[in-house]
């Protein structure tokens, strides 16, 4: 990324305070398309209107908060190499800490509270599931994966995991590392 032009503030338009914002979609590109309207076109945040259907805004970068705890309906595994995304909540105001920024919010969690786990798979109200990393499949999945793996994408177009694995599949350890990594449901497109 280019420090130079990143970190410039430019003038603020002629006009610009009467110009209105109209964003179809509250996921992570409408979402950014309205933090670089203001910060870069310097557009009142109040002159944009998201338009969204679901009830809520982030679509699969989304999450809430409840008194059961928070909630991501889809696959987060943020990486410090992100920078795009970074970037975008460097400019982004802390909703909790004033004078603070998303990415700052982001940076002081994870140095305050860092992930340290020894096992994916918890089973009896608290004990390790010690066969969790016995990844063996019976030879007809791996047959299946195979299969999959020579495909083109035409040919796997209209195609769910369902298609192509048995239920037994989805009890083995190989699908709950896959399942409780990246979120896969057994219906999900097979690409």
């Amino acid at each position: 990324m280019n420090i130079y032009k990143t970190m410039y503030h430019p003038h603020k338009p002629a006009g610009i305070d009467d110009r209105k914002a109209n964003i179809v979609g509250g996921g992570i590109a409408g979402l950014a398309t309205a933090v670089f309207l203001i910060d870069d076109a310097k557009i009142p945040a109040k002159n944009i209107t998201i338009y969204e259907k679901k009830p809520v805004m982030g679509s699969s970068m989304d999450g809430t908060k409840s008194n059961q705890g928070y909630l991501c309906r889809a696959e987060r595994e943020l990486e410090p190499y992100m920078e795009c995304l970074w970037y975008l909540c460097s400019k982004i105001p802390s909703l909790e800490n004033e004078g603070r920024t998303v990415l700052d919010d982001v940076v002081d969690f994870n140095r305050d509270e860092p992930i340290h786990t020894e096992a994916r798979v918890i089973v009896d109200q608290g004990k390790i599931d010690g066969h969790y990393h016995e990844y063996k499949l019976a030879p007809q999945y791996a047959a299946a994966m195979s299969k999959i793996i020579a495909s083109s994408e035409e040919e796997l177009a209209d195609k769910s995991l369902d298609d192509f694995f048995d239920k037994g599949f989805f009890k083995t350890n190989f699908w709950v590392c896959f399942h409780s990594q990246l979120a896969f449901k057994d219906y999900h497109s097979v690409i």
